[in-house]
């Protein structure tokens, strides 16, 4: 068994607490665990007992859940998540702090700013963050940045508070090699920056193409050597600007994603 799925204890704590203790117990015996998935769960603090206890764990999901008490401030140095996938919970700092150190990929749904702050700090392993869902200003983006400084893939907020400033910040200081921004309405100052501190850069995602010029777009592609895959928000009131600018600059893309209405379109390019 690899995947375990609990679902709808409630918020009763007592409850929660005798089910992970029976969960932990299930787990022990799990030597190739690999996935827990929380549904709708009242969490308690034991339930670190289960990871620590089998590093094979790389996934936890929590779903609609709310976290009581505290929670370690230690961990098993030979854990490390591989995906801490967090939608729709309320989680207390403690708790974010805890998972957030664990983990290599972060994708949240998570209003709270300040648990954000938590989560990814100090999250010595995070090398994958995606808070598209996420409301958050530039000083958050910036000290997410400082305090992690190994994100290689980034998946910048759509219901934003940002300006091309903090994502730049991003861009200068991480060795990026995917950045998704959605739909933002970031200016060319961003993909000017991307050409500047980005070269490694290998995945561009800009759902929102409206707010970059051609001429911008064409630049980032051919000054990016490593871009292999490339989404833009679809480009039909300007098909033959498109085709006479940035089409020629795709000699080494190898995957197409025209994005529109968040119906996602992948053109494989031979």
């Amino acid at each position: 068994m690899n995947k375990i799925c609990v679902s709808g204890s409630g918020t009763d704590q007592s409850k929660s607490i005798e089910m992970v203790a029976l969960l932990g117990q299930i787990a022990l015996m799990c030597a190739n665990l690999k996935v827990i998935r929380f549904s709708k769960c009242c969490l308690v603090p034991c339930i670190a007992d289960i990871f620590n206890a089998n590093p094979s764990l790389f996934r936890i999901i929590f779903l609609k859940c709310k976290a009581h008490g505290a929670y370690p401030v230690t961990y098993s140095e030979r854990a490390v998540l591989r995906d801490l996938d967090v939608q729709a919970c309320e989680l207390t700092a403690s708790c974010a702090n805890y998972f957030g150190e664990l983990a290599s990929r972060i994708v949240n749904d998570i209003t709270d700013r300040t648990i954000i702050r938590h989560l990814v700090k100090p999250s010595v392993h995070l090398v994958r963050l995606d808070i598209c869902s996420v409301s958050i200003a530039d000083l958050n983006l910036i000290e997410i940045v400082q305090n992690c400084p190994h994100i290689s893939a980034l998946g910048i907020p759509s219901r934003n508070l940002l300006t091309d400033k903090s994502v730049q910040f991003a861009v200068q200081h991480l060795r990026l090699k995917m950045l998704d921004v959605g739909k933002t309405q970031f200016t060319d100052a961003l993909l000017h920056a991307i050409v500047e501190y980005c070269p490694t850069l290998e995945v561009l995602l800009l759902e929102r193409t409206g707010t970059f010029t051609f001429k911008a777009i064409a630049n980032v592609v051919r000054k990016c050597p490593n871009i292999h895959t490339i989404g833009l928000g679809w480009a039909g009131a300007q098909p033959d600007l498109f085709a006479r600018i940035v089409a020629p600059t795709f000699s080494n893309i190898t995957t197409l994603i025209l994005l529109r209405d968040l119906k996602y379109n992948t053109v494989l390019l031979a």
